[in-house]
C-alpha cells in the first residue's frame, strides 16, 4: 500500500534535521483499549475511570519510555503541550503529578509546562502528524507501508 503524505513529510522533516545536526528525536506510546489492564480507562479494582488521571499516566509512561531512549540533556524538563482545551488548572495538576510522581532512573525531574496553540508552533504539530502516523500504523492503515518513517521513531505499547 502507498505511503501516506504525512509519513513522507515527516521522514523528509526528520532526515534533514539529523543531516543537519539538529537534535530532534521522537518516541511515541500507544494504548489499544482492548489490551489494557490498568488504571483510569476502566472502573477496575476499586480505581475509578479518571480521564485526568489517566492523561497524567500516559504522560509519564511516555516521558519513562522517551529517556530510556534518549537521555535527558538536563534535570530540568520543560513540557511544551498543545493548550487544546486545556486550563490552568489541568496545567498544575499535570504538574505536580509529574513533579511527586515521576522518577525516572535514578534521577529525579523538575518538570515546567508550557501550554502553545499548535497553529503556530512548527514542533508541536510535527508531534501532531507522528501521532496521527502512529495511529495509523496500530489502529487505521495496519497494512500501509511507513517505510523507515519507524526508524527515527521509537513506539511503545502500554498494556497496563
Amino acid at each position: 500500500m502507498k505511503q501516506g503524505i504525512q509519513a513522507r513529510q515527516l521522514i523528509t522533516i526528520l532526515k534533514l534535521s539529523i543531516a543537519q545536526g539538529l537534535f530532534i528525536k521522537a518516541t511515541a506510546v500507544y494504548i489499544d483499549k482492548n489490551d489494557y489492564t490498568g488504571a483510569y480507562l476502566k472502573d477496575i479494582d476499586g480505581n475509578l475511570k479518571n480521564p485526568t488521571k489517566f492523561r497524567h499516566f500516559t504522560m509519564k509512561k511516555l516521558l519513562e519510555f522517551h529517556f530510556a531512549q534518549h537521555k535527558p540533556q538536563s534535570k530540568e524538563i520543560e513540557l511544551v503541550i498543545d493548550r487544546f482545551q486545556r486550563g490552568q488548572e489541568k496545567e498544575q495538576q499535570l504538574k505536580n503529578y509529574l513533579n511527586t510522581f515521576a522518577h525516572f532512573s535514578f534521577y529525579r525531574y523538575s518538570f515546567f509546562i508550557s501550554q502553545v496553540d499548535s497553529r503556530y508552533v512548527e514542533l508541536v504539530q510535527v508531534a501532531d502528524w507522528i501521532a496521527g502516523c502512529v495511529k495509523e500504523k496500530h489502529f487505521v492503515h495496519t497494512e500501509r507501508k511507513f517505510e523507515d518513517l519507524f526508524d527515527y521513531i521509537k513506539i511503545n505499547q502500554i498494556k497496563s
